[in-house]
């Protein structure tokens, strides 16, 4: 099985309406779609002292696999980067 990522609109009454085009190698057949839709938040913006009091911080103090957390960050972001192509068919 092979992953596509296409774009499409849900309309107003209901029909899922692709935006994107497919590649012309995809072959013919039946298909299962899997919807992604996202979430809006309609959030005020977090002051400093709200994000500092948060539970994220310090989430991942006690892990040893990280090392250098600027380094870490660059290396997940850069990987996250690569895999960004939505035409690349994945087996």
């Amino acid at each position: 099985m092979a992953d596509i990522i296409l774009k499409a609109t849900i309309t107003s009454d209901r029909r899922l309406v692709l935006t994107d085009e497919l590649p012309p190698d995809v072959p013919v057949g039946d298909v299962s779609i899997l919807i992604l839709h996202p979430v809006i938040v309609d959030a005020a913006p977090a002051t400093i002292g709200e994000i500092l009091e948060s539970p994220m911080i310090g989430l991942w103090k006690d892990r040893d696999d990280i090392g250098d957390s600027a380094e870490y960050v660059s290396r997940v972001r850069r990987e996250a980067e690569e895999r960004r192509n939505p035409w690349r068919l994945r087996e």
